[in-house]
């Protein structure tokens, strides 16, 4: 999730106008009286109002769901382990039919399994919108008030700074800043109500011990 809000506030940076401009020489720059400074994400993140709240409430989501795919999957496993134990005594039509019904199940499971992977991303995102969203004001505002052109992440990955003059680091400032600000409301952190979700997180294991019947011998 840190690595998700990362992410989102270098996005929202890249997209300032200041992002699209040519990177000026150190020469443009001091004629220019252009202030450069930069910040490590991660630790910013860490820090947040909210973050520690988000990461509960994902958890307590992500074990809800989970106890609900574990029912699934047991049942698929006993429809199989029933199938095997009795399967020298069915006919042709009753071990087609048990067939079928166990690779429905099955197919059910990997529905839903798949389901829970996607709305996993959609909750992490939903979660940590709203801690993302201060840390970028807190960014906006230590770059405004303080007289800063532009503000770089340098923990981007692919970030193509290989040196810096550790002078520029505004991280403690937009920390300062951000424990300043109201802690958001990032969601439940109990996660009851994803008992009853079909999604968790992804990718989840697939059901162990699950194989499909053997097709009925002439």
């Amino acid at each position: 999730m840190r690595h998700l809000a990362c992410a989102a506030v270098a996005v929202a940076l890249s997209f300032s106008p200041v992002a699209a401009q040519t990177p000026a020489t150190p020469a443009t720059v001091a004629q220019a009286g252009v202030r450069i400074g930069f910040i490590r994400s991660q630790v910013v993140v860490d820090q947040a109002p909210g973050r520690s709240d988000a990461e509960a409430s994902f958890r307590g989501y992500i074990t809800g769901v989970r106890e609900s795919l574990s029912k699934l999957r047991d049942s698929v496993e006993k429809m199989l382990g029933d199938y095997q134990k009795t399967e020298a005594t069915m006919t042709a039509a009753v071990k087609t039919q048990r067939q079928n019904l166990i690779r429905g199940k099955q197919e059910e499971l990997q529905s839903r399994q798949q389901a829970a992977e996607e709305a996993a991303r959609q909750k992490q995102i939903e979660l940590m919108q709203p801690i993302t969203d201060l840390v970028k004001k807190a960014i906006d505002d230590v770059r405004s008030e303080e007289g800063y052109t532009v503000i770089f992440d340098v923990e981007t990955q692919g970030n193509p700074i290989v040196s810096i003059d550790k002078n520029l680091d505004l991280t403690d400032r937009v920390i300062a800043k951000l424990r300043l600000m109201p802690k958001p409301v990032v969601g439940a952190k109990d996660g009851a109500a994803a008992k009853d979700a079909k999604p968790p997180v992804g990718p989840v294991a697939a059901p162990a011990g699950i194989s499909r019947p053997k097709p009925p011998t002439e």
